[in-house]
């Protein structure tokens, strides 16, 4: 028979994502043992990071200084610009969010990312060692997307920085990352949520954490043509994500779609916000992993995977 296995799942969601370090607190609490953690973009991040320290603490307070030590302020400045300021509704405040945005796509369609590849590696290096993913003391994944064939790609061995890297690059604002001949962007545009590469890892009982937003909270914006494919890639993003949202045994859901995804100076609010949401399903927690544990005791030993699409592969 084989052995029960618990997985941690997390989303993307850029600066929404800083909500796991709470959610993170919360389980380590109840002394959870996760044998499997596959993240997307800011979820690979945040789960390497707790496969690598166990420590809540010790994560916050790491990703608080990085998030406010020079290099990352310099190089994510860019893309700051690219976002419209808040307060103010008179002409002039308007003209200069118009003018911004203009810098901000002039930039985007001249250039490959608005944050250069060496400047890239240069943050991702700064934020981990050098280490092989084989030597984690758990499984890990960090999700990714082929821009080539379209496949969804679990980075499951190799250098943690190369996974991480391009399990996070935003297109467009982050340089692809070449890994195996594949060149590779941000999975959260197929699979934000992914459960089912947990499940073909072995999972056996899955707790999720999903941190993206609902249409409800997209303030409908449309100025240009370049606005209206943003809005559109979103609306199928947050619908595909529903359906894996779904799958989980447990999920937990922090309420920060109000933030902005490039507002990483709310790191407090969204931590709070994560641990809050994690201390209401917790609840649930034991009752539940019972009776998975149970059902996999009488003989089912690993869940099988919703018939999806076969399009996931593994390096």
């Amino acid at each position: 028979m084989g052995m029960f296995k618990t997985a941690l799942v997390l989303s993307g969601g850029a600066a929404r994502g800083l909500a796991y370090i709470g959610t993170i607190a919360e389980l380590d609490k109840y002394k959870i043992d996760f044998d499997i953690i596959v993240g997307t973009s800011m979820g690979s991040i945040i789960g390497a990071l707790y496969a690598l320290y166990r420590n809540p603490k010790k994560i916050y307070e790491y990703v608080y200084d990085y998030l406010n030590g020079e290099l990352f302020q310099r190089n994510w400045l860019p893309v700051q610009e690219g976002e419209a300021s808040e307060g103010g509704s008179g002409f002039f405040h308007k003209f200069l969010v118009n003018l911004q945005k203009s810098i901000y796509y002039t930039r985007s369609l001249t250039r490959l990312s608005l944050i250069t590849p060496e400047n890239y590696e240069e943050m991702i290096n700064a934020m981990f060692e050098d280490i092989l993913i084989e030597d984690l003391p758990v499984k890990y994944g960090a999700v990714a997307v082929d821009l080539s064939t379209g496949e969804e790609v679990v980075i499951c061995s190799g250098p943690l920085r190369k996974a991480i890297a391009a399990s996070c690059a935003i297109p467009g604002v982050l340089p692809p990352i070449e890994i195996e001949g594949r060149l590779l962007v941000d999975g959260g545009g197929l699979d934000n949520l992914p459960i089912v590469p947990a499940l073909e890892m072995g999972a056996s009982f899955v707790v999720a954490s999903d941190a993206s937003w609902e249409i409800k909270d997209l303030e409908l914006e449309v100025s240009c043509a370049l606005d209206v494919v943003f809005r559109t890639n979103d609306i199928t993003r947050l619908y595909l994500n529903e359906i894996r949202r779904n799958m989980a045994d447990l999920l937990i859901e922090p309420r920060v779609g109000h933030i902005q995804w490039t507002e990483f100076n709310r790191i407090a609010e969204v931590v709070a916000a994560g641990r809050k949401a994690a201390r209401t399903r917790l609840r649930d927690f034991r009752w539940k992993k019972l009776q998975f544990w149970l059902y996999t005791f009488g003989g089912l030993t690993t869940r099988k995977p919703p018939k999806l699409p076969k399009n996931i592969v593994y390096v």
